[in-house]
C-alpha cells in the first residue's frame, strides 16, 4: 500500500508498508529501480544486498517483505529514501530505521521528513513498538538522540552500559 503523506508543487513524498507483500510486481520493481537510482547519483554507491541491480523479482519481494519505505521525490524523480526494516521481537515489534541516501536535499530537515514518515505508519501499523538506529554519522546520531526519548547512547541517558534487551535486538539485526 502506498500512502502519500506530503505533496507540494514539485515534491512529493511517499511512504510504502512491507512493499515485498503489498506491491504488485510491476510498481514492486519500479520502487526498487528508484532506490538503484538515487543510490547511483547520490555519489555514493553503497553496496548493500537491497541495492544490487541483479535481484531477481522474487529476491526483492523477499527482501522488502518486512521493511517500510519512504521516498522523496522533486518532479516525480527520486531524490532520497529511508529503508527501515520491522523486526518481530518478544515485547513488542522493532523497527530499525536503517538506511538513508539522499541524492538532492531541498535544504529543509529532509532527514527528518523521512524519518517521521516511517514513524508515522510504523505506529498506524504496529501500535507501540521500539526503535533502533546504527550509524556513524554525526548528523544521524544527533537527529536520533534529539527525536528519540531516551536514546542510548545519547546525551541525556546516563547508561554507561547498553540497556536490557540491547544485544539481542543487535542479533536480530545481523
Amino acid at each position: 500500500m502506498t500512502v502519500n503523506i506530503y505533496s507540494f508543487n514539485e515534491m512529493g513524498l511517499n511512504v510504502y508498508w512491507k512493499p515485498g507483500d503489498e506491491l504488485n510486481d510491476l510498481e514492486l520493481k519500479k520502487l526498487h529501480n528508484r532506490l538503484l537510482i538515487v543510490n547511483k547519483n547520490s555519489g555514493s554507491n553503497i553496496k548493500h544486498k537491497l541495492l544490487d541491480e541483479n535481484l531477481t523479482l522474487v529476491q526483492i519481494r523477499i527482501h522488502l517483505k518486512n521493511t517500510i519505505v519512504s521516498e522523496f521525490m522533486i518532479d516525480n524523480q527520486p531524490k532520497a529514501f529511508l529503508l527501515s526494516f520491522i523486526l518481530e521481537h518478544a515485547k513488542r515489534p522493532i523497527v530499525h530505521t536503517g538506511l538513508m541516501i539522499i541524492q538532492q536535499n531541498p535544504g529543509a530537515n529532509l532527514m527528518g521528513l523521512l524519518f517521521l514518515s516511517i514513524i508515522n505508519i510504523a505506529f498506524e501499523k504496529l501500535g507501540p513498538f521500539s526503535i533502533t538506529n546504527i550509524t556513524s554519522t554525526p548528523s544521524s546520531i544527533e537527529f536520533f538522540a534529539e527525536t528519540v526519548k531516551n536514546s542510548w547512547p545519547g546525551p541525556d541517558v546516563k547508561l554507561k552500559k547498553s540497556p536490557p534487551g540491547h544485544k539481542e535486538i543487535v542479533h536480530k539485526l545481523k
